[in-house]
Formats: structure tokens, C-alpha cells, sequence
């Protein structure tokens, strides 16, 4: 709680709620600190990257990065994310064969897949649910949209 939030309740004269916050604040520290969510962005684009790890940041997740399909494939396998979001268009190999191969490793065969690309053309959503994406969100996307999409992933 800030100093002026502090300064406004006894300002007001509300002293009660300003025990009861204090108290609520102890509580808080006193528990367990809770495990952000990890999450797996495969992506090429050094801008992207650090709007979308920005965002992650400020919606509460833990994210790690991986430029190109066959180190997000790595990645997913050694980092175990709760959830990876897939460029589609990336180098080595692209985001639906790493799909793919997600999919097809027992170790990462169930963790969420976005695919966050920018081929919004008809039939490029069924081509990434059928490489082994969950969930599809074409780019440029807002702020809303990409928190929307990973909470439903997520089952938030």
C-alpha cells in the first residue's frame, strides 16, 4: 500500500479500515508467495518479442523466449511451460512443424499452444489447430485480446 493511500484514510478518518488493510497487508506477506504461470514465447521478431514479453510481464507471467521452431521445441521440452505462444513464421522450422513436434513428444503433448501470427489469410486458423495449436490470435493484436486468449488457455 502506498504512503498515499495511507495519508488519504486518515485524512477521511476512516482509522478501522485503515487497521483492517494493515492487518490484510500482514496476512499477505505471511503466505506463501504463489508460482507465477511460465510461459514459452516462440518468436523472431526482436520488437515483438518485447511488446509481448512486456505484456506477459504485466498481466503476471513468468515468460522465457526461444527465436526460432527448433529451440522452441527445445525449450518446451527442458522448460516445461504452462503455456507456449507460437509465432508461425519463424526460422529452422517453422511454428507449425514445432507445433507438430510439441504435440508429438509425450513430455509436452499437453501444454497449451496460441499461435500469435500474422497470417490472417482464410484457412490459416484451421492450419495451425490442425499442426497441434489450441488457439489462435492474429497479429496485431490488443492488450485484451492476448490476456483473453492465454486466460482461456490457461482456464483462468
Amino acid at each position: 500500500m502506498g504512503e498515499g493511500t495511507i495519508r488519504y484514510l486518515l485524512f477521511t478518518g476512516e482509522r478501522w479500515l485503515l487497521a483492517a488493510l494493515l492487518c490484510y497487508n500482514i496476512a499477505v506477506e505471511l503466505k506463501e508467495p504463489e508460482m507465477k504461470k511460465k510461459i514459452l514465447l516462440i518468436e523472431d521478431n526482436p520488437a515483438t518479442i518485447d511488446v509481448i514479453q512486456k505484456e506477459l510481464e504485466f498481466l503476471g507471467y513468468e515468460s522465457v523466449v526461444a527465436e526460432d521452431g527448433k529451440e522452441g521445441v527445445e525449450k518446451a521440452t527442458s522448460y516445461l511451460p504452462d503455456l507456449i505462444i507460437m509465432d508461425i513464421s519463424l526460422p529452422k522450422m517453422d511454428g507449425l512443424e514445432a507445433s507438430t513436434a510439441i504435440r508429438k513428444n509425450l513430455k509436452t503433448q499437453t501444454i497449451p499452444i496460441l499461435a500469435a501470427t500474422a497470417r490472417a489469410l482464410p484457412g490459416d486458423k484451421e492450419k495451425c489447430l490442425q499442426a497441434g495449436c489450441d488457439d489462435y490470435i492474429a497479429k496485431p493484436f490488443t492488450h485484451r485480446e492476448l490476456g483473453a486468449a492465454i486466460k482461456k488457455l490457461l482456464k483462468e
